[in-house]
């Protein structure tokens, strides 16, 4: 079984989306409530949804709350612990009790008790007394997991999940104890709708897994599912979910520096979920990304926070790091995630912005211009009522002016590593060239010294491959074991400012 942590953030996957139905459609939906984005959930009296805690509600399930034909609103009340199956209706004025499963393509007319299991066209009671735990699954090693144990049999409280390192057939047994060949179709080896329904949520359950509808309508016999179940962790964690996503990470090598973990990985690693979750929403490739009329966006920074729990230096090698981001939006043209990062012993959290820009001469960075995509029906992510404080305070900065410089450098750009693969300043680059310039006036060993433990840069402006660039310190504060560091980059050519940069050191 998943830990406390991992599965509070896995949880985390459905969190946009239960805040969306309750916030903006008025909806009661309970504690861990998960409902597939292909869901059909009645928007015509919202108010009417009552769904109780850990209740599942599969693609393709439809919920009526009102009477078109007869001119009325009817509320329809979901107990909790409920699987409502694949492709079913619910019609309107219906209540279902606690623990009940809805089977795959049932047409829900009347009430449903407590405890029972219904099928059918209309639905018929095929089961009762039935016992269920979160998202209506029966499975009794899930059951055990819980804690909840089953009338009249043996207690399954030592039943444990697969062991990390099983073999595929091992692992695959242990879900599908009865199957003997596992190329024969479900369907050929009798096993049942329930089986498979619950199936899905165990899995994703122990595994850590996020199977997507699409891929979860593939599956058509046993040997299919080893695809989810002997997947590296990195990637079953790896999904984006509508306006969430997840990923866990293995602190090495290429994720260390000066043996911490490297702001310079963390900076890649975050800008390309934050771009993950905005792609998979608009439902095209970066490259794709244009406006109304046609014209090709980039993609373009416009502030990155992070704070640590520590030093960055005092992260360790083969630490485990699981990162959970949630996007939203003001408009069309801003977009902010927030990404928890989550360790055993160290935590972080970063906020980014974005927006788009088009170049108004083609390949001269400087005469970039905003603009925003084509927002398409059913976008995943939701939309904020007023711009939030962190784009408030940004626009606040951009506004005003930094304190007299206290010291001036020039750097210039090294084409290989600071321009991106479009030709623009990588946004990546800013906090090492803030670096590698604040050590200038830190002084030799400054880096070995100190260790960042937040950084908050706001991105005004880009510049040529070929510009040279001023970096200006402008406030510098030390109190006790942290020194707060404030500077500016701007272009050599014409003074433009392009960048203030404030990071937050701590002594080694």
């Amino acid at each position: 079984m998943l830990s406390a942590a991992k599965l509070a953030a896995y949880n985390a996957s459905t969190a946009v989306l239960r805040w969306h139905y309750r916030q903006n459609w008025g909806m009661t939906i309970g504690q861990g409530v998960r409902i597939s984005r292909k869901a059909n959930i009645d928007k015509t009296n919202p108010k009417g949804v009552k769904i109780g805690d850990y209740t599942a509600v599969a693609f393709n399930a439809t919920i009526l709350t009102h009477d078109f034909v007869n001119g009325r609103d009817a509320d329809v009340t979901i107990g909790a612990n409920c699987l409502i199956g694949a492709n079913s209706t619910i019609m309107p004025g219906v209540t279902i009790g606690d623990s009940c499963i809805v089977g795959p393509g049932s047409l829900v007319l009347t009430d449903v008790p407590d405890n029972c299991a219904v099928l059918g066209n209309p639905a018929r009671v095929v089961e009762r007394g039935i016992v269920t735990g979160k998202w209506g699954i029966r499975n009794p090693k899930f059951l055990a997991q819980e804690g909840i144990v089953v009338p009249g049999k043996a207690s399954l409280s030592t039943s444990k999940a697969p062991p990390v390192n099983a073999a595929p057939g091992d692992l695959l047994a242990s879900y599908l104890p009865s199957v003997t060949d596992p190329a024969v179709p479900f369907a050929d080896q009798g096993i049942d709708s329930f089986t498979i329904v619950t199936l899905r949520a165990e899995i994703e359950e122990n595994e850590g897994s996020y199977i997507s509808d699409e891929d979860w309508t593939s599956i058509e016999r046993p040997s299919d599912l080893l695809r989810f179940i002997t997947r590296p962790k990195a990637l079953r964690t790896g999904e984006v979910v509508g306006a969430t996503a997840q990923r866990a990470y293995e602190i090495n090598m290429p994720q260390m520096a000066l043996g911490g973990l490297s702001e310079s990985w963390l900076f890649k690693e975050m800008g390309d979920l934050h771009w993950s979750l905005l792609t998979s929403a608009l439902g095209v490739k970066s490259r794709d990304i244009a406006d109304q009329g046609g014209e090709r966006l980039y993609a373009t920074f416009t502030r990155i926070r992070y704070t640590a729990s520590e030093p960055l230096g005092d992260f360790r090698e083969n630490d485990e790091l699981l990162a959970t981001a949630a996007m939203t939006r003001f408009g069309a043209g801003m977009f902010f995630s927030s990404v928890k990062l989550t360790s055993d012993v160290r935590s972080g959290e970063f906020e980014i912005m974005s927006s788009f820009a088009k170049f108004g001469e083609s390949g001269e960075n400087t005469s970039l211009t905003k603009g925003q995509p084509a927002i398409p029906d059913g976008f995943a992510v939701p939309s904020l009522p007023e711009m939030p404080e962190f784009a408030v305070k940004y626009r606040e900065r951009r506004a005003t002016e930094p304190p007299p410089a206290i010291f001036e450098t020039e750097y210039e750009i090294l084409a290989q590593h600071d321009i991106n693969g479009v030709g623009l300043l990588y946004f990546a680059a800013y906090p090492t060239i803030s670096d590698i310039c604040l050590n200038r006036y830190l002084g030799p060993g400054s880096a070995l010294e100190w260790s960042p433990i937040s950084r908050d840069v706001c991105y005004f402006a880009n510049s040529g491959a070929a510009d040279k660039l001023i970096y200006r310190v402008h406030v510098d504060e030390t109190t006790g074991a942290n020194r707060r560091c404030v500077g500016t980059i701007s272009r050599a050519s014409d003074g433009k400012r392009m960048a203030l940069v404030e990071v937050n050191l701590r002594k080694r």
